[in-house]
């Protein structure tokens, strides 16, 4: 008969080896089940949070989208135009009258935003009639008579060498954009400008 294997047929060396290897298959088996419920846990935190992060990029698609349509419809309500129209006065009839807007931005460096020429009747007084399209905003308004024909107003330092005026300028001081603008928001019309 085949003998079986017991205690007695082994040797010491045998059992301490056994009893390692034993010992080896369950450290590997404990280390795998706890790396892969480190790897469980981190998972379900990574879901968790893309969870999260995907809803507060619907959130935040859904508010900026209102923002948008928001800055779109203030844009689209600034862009609307309106006309500003009026009289230039003074004018000696002989020469071109130049129609000037300034906006703000524009005003210390004197870069008009718009410009019209107009020829006055030759016959009677200057009465200029002019008229402009311009967006929503505050305006500055001007104009000159345009003797020599250059095309420009001419000035002598800082003084005008040919008849011009601002709307609402009283002559005194330096014209200052604050005191003379108007606030467009809707059309504007009998604006006079009178050149001395």
């Amino acid at each position: 008969p085949k003998r079986g294997v017991s205690s007695s047929n082994l040797d010491q060396g045998t059992i301490i080896n056994f009893w390692k290897l034993e010992k080896n298959k369950f450290k590997f088996s404990y280390k795998t089940h706890k790396k892969f419920t480190k790897i469980s846990t981190l998972l379900s935190k990574l879901e968790k949070l893309f969870f999260i992060f995907n809803l507060n990029m619907n959130m935040n698609f859904k508010l900026l989208t209102i923002l948008l349509s928001f800055f779109a419809m203030q844009t689209l309500a600034d862009d609307h135009t309106h006309t500003v129209s009026g009289t230039v006065t003074g004018c000696s009839t002989k020469n071109a009258v130049h129609v000037l807007i300034y906006e703000e931005s524009g005003w210390k460096g004197m870069n008009h935003s718009q410009e019209k020429i107009y020829e006055p009747s030759k016959s009677g007084t200057c009465d200029v009639a002019w008229s402009m399209e311009v967006p929503t905003g505050p305006y500055a308004l001007a104009s000159f008579e345009d003797e020599n024909g250059n095309g420009k107003l001419d000035f002598f330092f800082f003084i005008p060498k040919e008849p011009a005026g601002f709307y609402q300028f009283s002559g005194m001081g330096a014209p200052k954009f604050d005191k003379m603008k108007i606030d467009v928001d809707k059309d504007m019309d009998n604006i006079e400008i009178v050149l001395p």
